[in-house]
């Protein structure tokens, strides 16, 4: 079968990178040697980059003496097919049309052989765990089309602008996500994509409810796409605990079906509003960290605007045993920073805290509680902390919460005071 390819491209720019050594820095960051098709023109590329990378001349007479000192003129098809590439030079104006289309056949390249490796694997090799096998297959696919956004090292120059460009805006970012209470917002900002985020909190405090005020605000009101990752409570459970905090219908009335004509007047804007949003909803009960990536890869990918993945909880996601179960957590921790930097988009993952956070005299939770690992405590970038100091004090406040930024990379820690209604799951800010 014939190789994708176009010599006619290859020999343009390199014709033109003899002519113009200004056009360097630009192919060396768009190419790289590996996806020029021919042998020679591998070898010619990479010695006019590494000559440029020295401040070395990159004339066809200094290239061919180069060449010529390393024993790879022959290889590189010889002077005078260095000084024919100067006549088969491109037009100027098409260069990064040209760059184009070698990027993109040595992509085409990459598949066909991707393909071929995953086959010879599948059929020769024994496959242990089939979800494994896929996650990989998936993964090295995924990683040639990340080619498409450019992975190269980003310049000064470019990343000032970025600068500039976020100064002058006052500190928007199209790309954060804001949890949709402002206090909290103005305190953490909102969640940046590559983030992971931990909400960890001990049982009956309110982290999934928490986490689907957050999921409400960001698939209804922000039209971002949610994909909610339930291995607690199943996907029907999770929309009526949303519908009762829109409604304001209570979750057990709505679970029992006891609802009146007069309810159906909130329920109905409810729904119709949830069932417009963005928001998946995955209740297998048995997942692994590497069946959320491949989810979270599908989903985010498809999405018309950026995206957040959240996890009901990181404690049940599935992982092949080891000696300790703090290793299991920090593997999975390091998972789920890899999936948030991949797919470049806030995860979020609750989180239980341990049974010592309940035998001290103050109960406010620390990061020293973060259950099982210490890895958590270094993968996540914000922790926030979810506490009802009052409950199960007799002239309590049982609706009084606390979230605790316990830490944030890049900004302050401090505390948010929410009231929480049990009967419809809503947080409001005090």
């Amino acid at each position: 079968m014939k190789q994708p390819n176009d010599p006619v491209a290859e020999r343009a720019v390199l014709g033109l990178l003899l002519s113009d050594a200004s056009l360097i820095a630009q192919a060396a960051n768009e190419l790289t040697a590996d996806d020029f098709s021919i042998p020679a023109h591998c070898t010619i590329f990479k010695e006019i980059v590494n000559g440029f990378e020295k401040g070395e001349p990159a004339d066809v007479v200094s290239i061919v003496e180069r060449l010529q000192n390393h024993n790879e003129l022959e290889r590189a098809g010889g002077a005078a097919y260095l000084s024919s590439l100067c006549d088969s030079a491109g037009l100027l104006c098409n260069f990064f049309h040209y760059l184009k289309i070698i990027r993109e056949k040595s992509m085409h390249r990459k598949a066909i052989r991707t393909a071929k490796q995953i086959y010879e694997e599948s059929v020769h090799r024994p496959v242990e765990d089939i979800y494994d096998f896929l996650d990989k297959a998936e993964k090295m696919f995924f990683d040639l089309g990340k080619r498409r956004n450019g992975c190269a090292p980003k310049p000064s120059a470019l990343l000032i602008d970025r600068l500039v460009d976020y100064l002058e805006n006052h500190g928007l970012d199209q790309d954060v996500v804001k949890t949709g209470f402002e206090k909290l917002d103005g305190l953490i900002r909102g969640f940046a994509p590559g983030n992971l985020i931990l909400l960890a909190g001990r049982p009956s405090m309110g982290k999934t409810s928490f986490a689907l005020n957050l999921a409400f605000h960001m698939a209804v009101k922000q039209k971002k796409r949610v994909l909610f990752f339930s291995l607690e409570m199943t996907s029907d459970e999770i929309i009526r605990r949303m519908v009762s905090m829109e409604s304001g219908k209570d979750f057990y009335s709505l679970g029992r079906a006891f609802v009146s004509n007069n309810d159906w007047g909130k329920i109905v804007p409810a729904a119709s509003s949830i069932r417009q949003a963005d928001f998946l909803v995955s209740d297998a009960a048995i997942m692994t960290a590497n069946a959320i990536r491949s989810e979270a890869r599908h989903a985010l990918a498809q999405a018309k605007n950026s995206g957040v993945v959240i996890i009901d909880y990181l404690q049940l996601i599935d992982t092949p045993q080891r000696d300790r179960r703090d290793e299991e957590i920090a593997s999975i921790s390091r998972s789920l920073k890899a999936t948030a930097r991949e797919i470049n988009a806030p995860v979020i993952a609750l989180s239980q805290l341990n049974r010592q956070v309940d035998m001290r005299e103050d109960k406010t939770p620390r990061l020293s509680d973060l259950r099982d690992s210490g890895a958590l405590e270094q993968d996540a970038d914000i922790v926030l902390f979810i506490h009802r100091p009052e409950l199960g004090q007799k002239d309590g406040d049982r609706s009084l919460t606390v979230i605790t930024v316990g830490k944030h990379r890049n900004g302050p820690v401090g505390q948010v005071n929410f009231k929480f209604d049990e009967k419809t799951c809503k947080f409001t800010e005090v």
